[in-house]
């Protein structure tokens, strides 16, 4: 029986028991189809493909963006009629500007984050008619091909998601694994720690000096990068946090 991983905290489900869960029963059925076949051609080639997270609701939605944004007068985002700057955290749209919540005329949404080998799925998504957002630093982010990028382009008079012609079973190529794929964790030392460490760096969040060394500093900044991108927030470095630290 196959099972895919599901959530941030280690579990696997068959596609079945993802049906039994009320975030994924809103998925726009389409959508959700064209998902589910990817996730099943990732498992056919040994890959481990799943979903995050899905539909929430508008309160949801108001207290992650309130979570990682602040109120400031110069600030380049408009909600709630003040100004907002992103100061922590992955980006997040103002409730009712993400693709997450009801979007659909039945209440579908048609956003998801997924987990997993993030990597595959960049390669193979465009043939499922799935779009991901690594050119805006969120590789875990997938909505269909199919609609506007932004939700604020979106209206309600776009006629329901066409039925997409999913590939042929051939399994799909998986891309090269990424330069450093030693697994890392607290108390290590070396070469690929740097590497790490400049690759959090990077990606914006501050390890400290790359000193080779992984101290609470690189352990803190790596679960926080972990979280933001869909990760179990372990401090365990493996071959899921390289492929994200890797995305374009």
């Amino acid at each position: 029986m196959t099972t895919f991983p599901y959530g941030y905290r280690g579990a696997r489900l068959t596609l079945d028991q993802y049906m039994t869960i009320s975030v994924i029963r809103r998925i726009d059925p389409e959508f959700r189809r064209r998902l589910f076949a990817m996730m099943q051609a990732a498992a056919d080639v040994k890959v481990g493909l799943g979903i995050g997270g899905a539909w929430r609701s508008s309160t949801t939605q108001e207290r992650l963006f309130r979570s990682r944004y602040e109120v400031d007068p110069l600030g380049p985002i408009r909600w709630n009629g003040q100004r907002w700057k992103h100061v922590r955290g992955a980006a997040a749209a103002p409730p009712g500007r993400s693709y997450h919540e009801s979007t659909t005329e039945d209440g579908g949404c048609l956003a998801v984050d997924m987990v997993g080998n993030l990597a595959w799925m960049k390669a193979n998504c465009k043939a499922y008619g799935l779009l991901e957002f690594t050119d805006l630093k969120e590789p875990w982010h997938v909505q269909p091909s199919d609609v506007p990028r932004g939700r604020s382009s979106y209206s309600d008079r776009y006629d329901p998601l066409p039925i997409w012609v999913l590939p042929t079973p051939t399994p799909p190529l998986a891309p090269s694994d990424p330069p450093l794929t030693r697994i890392l964790r607290l108390g290590m030392e070396g070469r690929d720690v740097v590497g790490l460490q400049d690759l959090l760096r990077t990606n914006g969040y501050s390890a400290g000096n790359s000193d080779g060394k992984f101290g609470p500093r690189t352990d803190e900044q790596t679960r926080l990068f972990q979280r933001d991108h869909g990760l179990v927030a372990d401090g365990i470095v493996n071959q899921a946090v390289w492929v994200a630290l890797h995305a374009d």
